[in-house]
């Protein structure tokens, strides 16, 4: 399960309103929990909480988010690997030098073990498979985050839907089976995915494609 929705704007702009009327159309894919990414042209914002979207984020709250953005990504979580802990709600952050990278993931990645390994350091028990996944791809070879997510994924397997947001660049990766859904829509000043059409029609977006098997856009 879990609903992912990542929107992002040609031109910056003040929509998280939008972007949590979009994510209500997957909320019923994840209720144990929910988050969001802002990236503002001087900062990336992460909050996570356990709830519903509109119990997180109600009415007198929303003004504080609604900043000129490039992208906002939101994840309502349904839990399959790890804890119930806000260690492993959604979005993870990842860091590459100066730069800071965000994710949300609808899936389910097999052998983490392995992947644990491979990290040069110890995760603490009870962690998610996205957070695991997340540090995977901060470290993985590339100067860019499209480089990194690239190598990053050659390594893994599993079912998942991903879609990152990284300074300016928003991309979406689904797995070779296409197993988890995920959709490409466009709105007036950019473009939306998310785990299903709903998300879309609350939005009045125009529906694209799916992101095809084994695609990185």
């Amino acid at each position: 399960m879990c609903g992912i929705v990542g929107i992002y704007f040609k031109n910056p702009q003040k929509a998280f309103s939008l972007a949590l009327i979009a994510a209500g159309g997957v909320q019923h894919r994840g209720q144990q929990g929910a988050g969001v990414a802002v990236k503002t042209e001087k900062d990336l914002i992460v909050t996570r909480s356990d709830g519903l979207l509109r119990q997180i984020f109600p009415n007198s709250v929303i003004s504080s988010y609604d900043l000129l953005s490039k992208w906002i990504l939101v994840h309502c979580r349904y839990g399959t690997y790890g804890d119930y802990d806000e260690r492993n709600l959604q979005p993870c952050g990842a860091k590459n030098k100066d730069s800071m990278a965000a994710l949300v993931h609808n899936g389910e990645f097999t052998s983490i073990d392995n992947l644990k390994k491979k990290l040069p350091f110890t995760l603490p028990e009870g962690i998610s498979d996205t957070y695991v996944f997340t540090k995977f791809f901060e470290i993985s070879p590339g100067k860019t985050w499209e480089e990194k997510l690239i190598n990053s994924l050659k390594e893994i397997k599993g079912s998942y839907s991903l879609i990152i947001g990284a300074e300016n660049e928003m991309f979406a990766a689904r797995d070779n089976f296409g197993i988890r859904p995920l959709i490409l829509g466009e709105i007036e000043n950019g473009f939306i995915f998310a785990s299903e059409t709903h998300a879309l029609d609350k939005i009045n977006a125009n529906i694209i494609r799916e992101i095809s098997q084994a695609e990185i856009l």
